[in-house]
């Protein structure tokens, strides 16, 4: 997890440098596979340029570090098959947050009891989280009278909409997110992400209107 968010945000601890960075093309192409392997809905129409980034990559990465190449890089040449078999290979990866796994890792050497484990573990975690949602300062409820109207952004170039969670609010039975909306300005290719900026429009969606989320 460490080296991910090295690789994350490298653009930005050596922002000063790229351009001094001789080889800095290879970890612009590597960025370009890796978003397309990490998309939570990749397309398929993708495929055949992630098939031929991988192939670029691996072909310049062992002309300039023949030393360094392992076999390990050879799975990537299956990516896009797999993608078209299997679907989104992130929800198939074994990338361990360790922010998540601290508490599993804590129950299971404290509790002196190794016959099933698992049971144990999920029993205990359960346990607890039954327990921080009944704290009443958990959620804070408050009542809220009016109309409220829905409204769908799209992106006819394939352009991110950003929004910011204000509040959660229920309306009749279901979930809904009062965001505030940012306008996407540009892409910024030497830091490999989005500039934006707030606008003056405010939303109401519901959980199945967002295709990701940062906490």
């Amino acid at each position: 997890m460490e080296k991910y968010c090295l690789f994350i945000n490298l653009p930005f601890i050596l922002l000063d440098f790229i351009g001094k960075v001789p080889y800095w093309f290879l970890y612009e192409l590597l960025q370009q596979i890796w978003d397309i392997l990490y998309s939570d809905y990749p397309r398929k129409s993708w495929l055949s340029a992630l098939e031929q980034s991988v192939q670029e990559f691996l072909q310049l990465f062992q002309t300039i570090f023949p030393e360094q190449f392992i076999p390990k890089f050879h799975f990537l040449l299956h990516a896009a098959r797999n993608t078209s078999k299997y679907g989104p290979l992130k929800r198939q990866m074994n990338l361990r947050y360790e922010a998540k796994h601290h508490l599993f890792k804590q129950i299971a050497n404290r509790c002196n009891n190794f016959i099933n484990l698992p049971c144990t573990v999920s029993r205990r975690v359960q346990l607890r989280q039954c327990y921080e949602l009944m704290d009443e300062n958990t959620f804070k409820s408050y009542g809220i009278s009016g109309k409220f109207r829905e409204r769908r952004t799209t992106s006819g170039e394939e352009i991110p909409l950003f929004v910011e969670i204000k509040y959660i609010i229920r309306i009749e039975k279901e979930w809904r997110f009062i965001v505030h909306c940012y306008d996407t300005v540009t892409f910024k290719e030497n830091l490999w992400c989005y500039e934006i900026k707030p606008s003056d429009v405010n939303l109401v969606l519901n959980k199945n209107e967002f295709l990701t989320h940062k906490a």
